[in-house]
């Protein structure tokens, strides 16, 4: 689950990656990001993770990806709804993007309250 962001360079004509590239890195579920543009620090964005809706966490399915117009590459998340489950009443925005009432594919969910739990990892799964 997540992404790696990588910088790779041509060399001797084979590509290879720049390996010390300070910019290399890796998110994954639990990678905390700051959130800026409009939707930032608004009702859309908070969370009890972030109060303030000034950041969120991580990435899990990135199955969609490719090039923009720009030369850039971006890589977006897809089956996502599946994370998360609604164990109590599911509202008709839930129930029409599939998000679940019993439990998800991974019952990450069920690890809420555990010890090893920081900052609501688990927790957030379930959306009741």
């Amino acid at each position: 689950h997540g992404v790696s962001v990588v910088r790779i360079q041509l060399e001797d004509n084979m590509w290879k990656l720049a390996d010390t590239d300070p910019l290399n890195r890796r998110y994954t579920g639990a990678t905390v990001m700051d959130l800026s543009g409009p939707v930032a620090h608004t009702a859309l964005t908070v969370t009890r993770f972030s109060p303030d809706g000034s950041q969120a966490r991580g990435t899990l399915n990135n199955c969609g990806n490719g090039y923009t117009p720009w030369g850039t590459y971006l890589t977006c998340e897809e089956n996502w709804p599946g994370y998360f489950v609604n164990a109590g009443t599911r509202t008709e925005e839930q129930d029409r993007i599939g998000v679940d009432d019993k439990s998800t594919r991974y019952l990450w969910e069920t690890l809420a309250g555990n010890s090893e739990e920081r900052l609501d990892e688990f927790t957030r799964f379930n959306v009741a």
